[in-house]
């Protein structure tokens, strides 16, 4: 399942107080997946993208066109961007188009012909001897660190956990199945329990988040309260077992990897960075920072 081009729409404003109305009244009348909106000014221009699907984040998208030029911000249904009049004038003539909604419907092809969709148990399936051929890899004896969801918030409820990988965010609910990863670099995700205890030791040692972080300090907020939730005194170190083991590829392109049928977030990887298969249930993949992977794992 891709990303259609048919989906998206684009369309100038000429009221800035339109990008101030909610993404459900924007929709309404409208028959597309993805609402790009442009609203020009003197000195600059305002730019809003609405996603109503999960294949692909607002914020992700505007930051592949414009976070070199303009500052983004948003999560994955809603985001805006502002770039100067001047900069955007010169990109739009450089590209030799007539209009800015031309320049950003060439951009969006752009996104759509360099990143690659994938559906993790369909890949598997199809392409399980490509699998199996790739490298095998496993941690280096380097500390971790785990809390378990019902920890962070009561069970049944949710919290949003931002990544390296998914940085506006993922919904995840509270279950003594769910615990929550912290890598040596920062990065954060979501592990059931029965793939924690195959793959790592528990110890009585306690993250010490300013110690253990480096690049990234995970941000939790309760759904519920919208109140930030430190997880340095709920979580505990842990040590990777060495007969957990992935195989690993390099990326040389844009790619999404999503673990169920495509109605749930994903892992979003750039050229250089891993894509990784889990040994023992090929239809488990992520994505793993480039830096990260490579102070991380080694190969067996």
């Amino acid at each position: 399942m891709n990303a259609r081009k048919q989906d998206f729409l684009i369309e100038n404003v000429d009221d800035i107080s339109v990008l101030e109305r909610s993404n459900e009244e924007l929709f309404a009348d409208k028959s597309c997946l993805y609402l790009l909106l442009i609203c020009k000014e003197q000195y600059e221009v305002k730019v809003l993208f609405l996603s109503h699907s999960k294949l692909v984040r607002a914020v992700e998208i505007l930051e592949f066109m414009l976070s070199e030029f303009g500052l983004v911000k948003g999560d994955a249904s809603r985001a805006n961007a502002c770039i100067s009049q001047a900069i955007l004038n010169s990109l739009v003539t450089d590209a030799e188009f007539s209009t800015e909604a031309m320049y950003f419907d060439s951009l969006i092809d752009s996104y759509l012909e360099d990143t690659a969709f994938i559906m993790a148990y369909d890949f598997a399936r199809e392409n399980a001897d490509v699998i199996y051929s790739l490298p095998l890899y496993v941690k280096r004896k380097v500390k971790w660190a785990v809390v378990k969801s019902v920890d962070i918030v009561n069970a049944g409820e949710s919290f949003i956990i931002k990544s390296l990988e998914n940085e506006s965010g993922e919904a995840v609910v509270a279950s003594n199945n769910s615990y929550i990863m912290v890598g040596c670099r920062g990065e954060i995700y979501e592990i059931t329990k029965d793939k924690f205890d195959k793959s790592y030791e528990m110890s009585d040692e306690k993250l010490d988040v300013f110690e253990q972080m480096l690049d990234f300090i995970p941000e939790v907020k309760s759904c519920k309260t919208g109140e930030y939730v430190s997880i340095d005194d709920r979580a505990h170190i842990c040590y990777p077992k060495q007969d957990a083991k992935i195989y690993a590829m390099r990326l040389n392109y844009r790619t999404k990897i999503f673990q169920r049928d495509g109605d749930g977030e994903y892992f979003l990887g750039r050229p250089g960075d891993y894509m990784a298969v889990r040994a023992d249930d090929i239809g488990d993949m992520y994505i793993i920072q480039k830096d990260v992977f490579e102070y991380t794992y080694e190969m067996i």
